[in-house]
């Protein structure tokens, strides 16, 4: 009996875990179909996530492709202003290297300036060379024949004639309309006067100026509308009164151009009382259009000086071989028949000049 209850019990025990396992098993299974749900339903939501993650890059990749295109753009168009502003480097590098040669240029005319001074004394040289040999070939004969008395009477007289119309103080001496304050009659004088009161204030005008003006400066400067801060850095940065009326007329200048006439500086002076400086200032552009004139006519005298002195010196050779030729034959040498030369017309003034020197020759 006792052992029939004893397997009773544990057949009962089996029963309860058989029980206990059959429960597991259907809470197993349920969890498994909810893990399948729950796996499921989050994948449902990840592609979805997806998909819309999808939409949100294919969106941003658009826009950034249109702000790429908008950035090529703009790159191509900086690249159209780089090479634009290396054209105006280029050009400016142009500017720089002409105004370089314009520089150079203004070196080279001081240094033909000196040139030419250099010229000038040696064609003083060669002038009186020329008067030396001029001299020995009077003299190199003590018996001219008729030929060559005739040979030198014209030579002689071209001599003059060249002494007469160039000379040396001729040449100094520059003409009246260049340097002279007046002219020949009152219809010239006021086309003069215009003339000079249209030309435009220069720098060396101004500073000829500055002397007569720097009594009024300020006054002036407040006709020229000119700021009165300016004046009063003018008043403390220049000492004198004549640097102040410079700075007055270079910034009056600087400000009209072109237009910064001498007519305007009278006008001005007239309207401020200052009548005796406006006829200062026309004399000092009087006197500064004579010297412009002296220079510009000595430029041309020096080249002209080396072409008449070369043709002068030629001659003088021709003539002293027309005289070596036509020299009078020494005793006992075989006479020669002297070549005729040709007379070259002469005008009355000339004519009259060889009649001088050939009554000089049959007095001497």
């Amino acid at each position: 009996m006792a052992a029939s209850q004893e397997i009773g019990n544990r057949l009962e025990e089996m029963a309860k875990k058989i029980q206990e396992l059959e429960n597991a098993k259907e809470d197993g299974t349920n969890l498994l179909e909810g893990l399948k749900e729950e796996v499921s339903e989050q994948s449902m939501r990840f592609k979805e996530e997806c998909a819309q993650l999808g939409e949100n890059l294919e969106e941003k990749l658009k826009k950034n492709w249109g702000k790429l295109e908008d950035y090529v753009k703009e790159l191509s168009q900086l690249r159209g202003d780089a090479k634009e502003i290396g054209n105006r480097l280029e050009e400016m590098a142009k500017k720089i290297q002409e105004l370089e040669n314009a520089k150079e240029d203004g070196t080279n005319l001081l240094e033909i300036r000196s040139g030419l001074e250099d010229m000038e004394n040696k064609i003083q040289e060669l002038e009186n060379a020329k008067d030396d040999r001029k001299n020995s070939l009077i003299s190199a004969s003590s018996m001219p024949s008729p030929q060559e008395k005739d040979s030198r009477i014209e030579i002689r007289a071209d001599a003059v004639e060249e002494t007469y119309t160039e000379t040396p103080l001729s040449r100094e001496q520059p003409s009246v309309r260049e340097t002279s304050a007046f002219v020949e009659s009152p219809e010239d004088d006021l086309a003069l006067i215009g003339e000079l009161r249209n030309r435009t204030v220069t720098q060396r005008i101004a500073t000829r100026c500055q002397a007569h003006i720097g009594n009024c400066w300020r006054t002036l400067g407040v006709f020229f509308e000119i700021d009165e801060s300016v004046l009063n850095n003018i008043e403390t940065d220049f000492p004198t009164a004549e640097e102040k009326g410079f700075k007055v007329l270079e910034i009056w200048r600087d400000k009209e151009g072109r237009s910064a006439t001498v007519r305007c500086l009278e006008d001005a002076l007239l309207e401020i009382g200052k009548r005796r400086i406006a006829e200062n200032i026309l004399d000092i552009v009087r006197e500064e259009r004579g010297r412009e004139s002296k220079q510009k006519g000595d430029r041309s005298k020096g080249f002209r000086k080396l072409e008449n002195e070369s043709e002068r010196v030629k001659r003088l050779e021709n003539v002293r071989r027309d005289n070596v030729e036509n020299r009078k034959p020494a005793a006992g040498e075989p006479s020669k028949t002297p070549l005729k030369k040709k007379r070259s017309k002469s005008s009355g003034a000339t004519k009259k000049k060889a009649d001088i020197v050939k009554e000089a020759d049959i007095n001497y």
